[in-house]
């Protein structure tokens, strides 16, 4: 597994209008961490595994470029 927090520590030094910053603030304002995620199990084949943790990897990119809330009410 890649170690996501690492390699997007550095988010937090580009331009305002970037979309690591935008990332980092989404990340740093509800105090998430990519790497808290449990692990993937269960999964039919390696296939499938590895999609459902790359989309588990890029979740939180859409909240940060869609500015989507984290709750199911807003």
């Amino acid at each position: 597994m890649w170690d996501f927090s690492a390699n997007v520590a550095h988010a937090w030094d580009l331009p305002k209008h970037t979309f690591g910053a935008a990332y980092a603030r989404f990340m740093g304002s509800r105090n998430f961490s990519p790497d808290d995620r449990p692990p993937i199990r269960f999964m039919d084949t390696n296939e499938l595994a590895f999609m459902a943790t790359r989309a588990r990897e890029v979740h939180d990119f859409w909240h940060a470029l869609f500015r989507l809330p984290t709750n199911l009410i807003d």
